[in-house]
C-alpha cells in the first residue's frame, strides 16, 4: 500500500499532464468517510458542526495556519486550499485529520483510487436538492443504483 507522501507527491506530479487529477480515499466500512487529494486542494468528508478553520486551529492540527478552508457544510463535507503547503506537511495535517475525523489514518482501512474529477454543473433549488443529487452522482459513479 502506497503512504499518504506517495499518494499527495503522485497527484500533484500528475497535475503536470491532468490538472483534473485526483486520488480519492473511501474508508471501507464507512463510505461516508472519504477524502479527495487534488494536486492544489483537499475535499473531506467532514463530521464536524465546528468551523473547519476554528476546529483545525483548536485541535491544533500541524500547518492548520496553512489549510484555507473553503466551502463546507456541517456534518457533510469541507475543501481546504493546501496549495501553500509542501507534501510533508499536507501528510501530518492529513494524518491528524483522518485520525480525529474517522478514527484511523491508516491507509489499510481505506480504497484508494486514481482518478480525473469531473467537471459539469448542477443545478437545484435548495440546498437540500443539491446535496441530494451530489449523492445520486456519487452512487452513479459507483455503480450503485440511487435510493429513490
Amino acid at each position: 500500500m502506497p503512504s499518504l507522501h506517495d499518494l499527495i507527491t503522485a497527484v500533484r506530479a500528475a497535475a503536470e499532464g491532468e490538472p483534473d487529477a485526483m486520488i480519492t480515499l473511501t474508508h471501507h466500512s464507512d463510505d461516508s468517510k472519504w477524502a479527495q487529494l487534488l494536486p492544489e486542494q483537499i475535499n473531506l468528508s467532514y463530521p464536524f458542526c465546528q468551523s473547519p478553520t476554528d476546529l483545525i486551529a483548536e485541535r491544533n492540527f500541524p500547518h492548520n495556519e496553512k489549510a484555507d478552508a473553503g466551502l463546507w457544510d456541517a456534518g457533510l463535507f469541507a475543501d481546504f486550499n493546501t496549495s501553500s503547503m509542501t507534501v510533508d506537511q499536507l501528510v501530518q495535517f492529513l494524518d491528524a485529520y483522518l485520525a480525529a475525523a474517522f478514527g484511523t489514518s491508516s491507509l489499510d482501512d481505506f480504497a484508494v483510487s486514481f482518478d480525473v474529477a469531473e467537471r459539469g454543473t448542477i443545478t437545484a433549488e435548495s440546498k437540500s436538492e443539491f446535496l441530494r443529487k451530489i449523492v445520486e452522482l456519487k452512487r452513479y459513479f459507483e455503480g450503485r443504483p440511487n435510493r429513490n
